[in-house]
């Protein structure tokens, strides 16, 4: 008869023990591994980095970071999200070794390996944090679905915007935030 052995819980503390170049998240207690992005991923990642930043620094009203940044939401969740955006009035989670309390917005770009993780591991644990806006970009299709949280703490869709059918990219809490979408899937 098998018995099933019960799996490692990890946390933050352990985590920080980890001593390889591998990049990991913590997953509600599960260690996942992160591989490294493809050439596309990277380059939307940089694009959308760059434009933000610029409306960012323009505006005076907060802070963005790339992959990886250890995003510790709760002492057994550790993400690492593509981007990160840190409004002013939230610069008090922004400490030495990374993020550790609830950003304001978080941007995931889809890859083949993440589908599942990003669309419903991650979307689940961002809503229960209390994330305000979910950005989740499909490199492939040329998409960026947009999701913010309602007065009842779920996710509502704030729009999908899509290369073929919108010309800009608007968010609802970064107020006169333009992009012009082909900027952000330009090769």
């Amino acid at each position: 008869m098998l018995t099933k052995t019960k799996e490692k819980i990890w946390t933050y503390k352990e985590y920080l023990e980890i001593e390889d170049e591998n990049r990991y998240e913590i997953l509600k207690g599960k260690l996942v591994m992160a591989p490294a992005p493809n050439r596309f991923h990277q380059d939307i990642c940089g694009n959308l980095y760059f434009l933000i930043k610029k409306y960012l620094q323009k505006n005076n009203i907060g802070k963005i970071y790339t992959s990886p940044i250890d995003v510790v939401l709760r002492e057994d969740i550790v993400v690492q999200p593509d981007l990160v955006i840190v409004l002013k009035e939230n610069y008090k989670i922004l400490q030495e070794k990374g993020i550790i309390g609830i950003p304001d917005i978080v941007i995931e770009i889809i890859s083949p390996s993440s589908v599942e993780r990003d669309l419903i591991h991650k979307k689940n644990i961002y809503e229960e944090a209390g994330i305000k806006e979910y950005w989740i970009v499909f490199p492939k299709e040329k998409m960026i679905e947009i999701l913010f949280l309602n007065k009842d703490k779920q996710y509502d869709v704030f729009h999908i915007f899509s290369i073929e059918k919108n010309k800009k990219l608007t968010s609802p809490l970064l107020k006169k935030l333009e992009i012009n979408l082909n900027e952000i899937f330009e090769e």
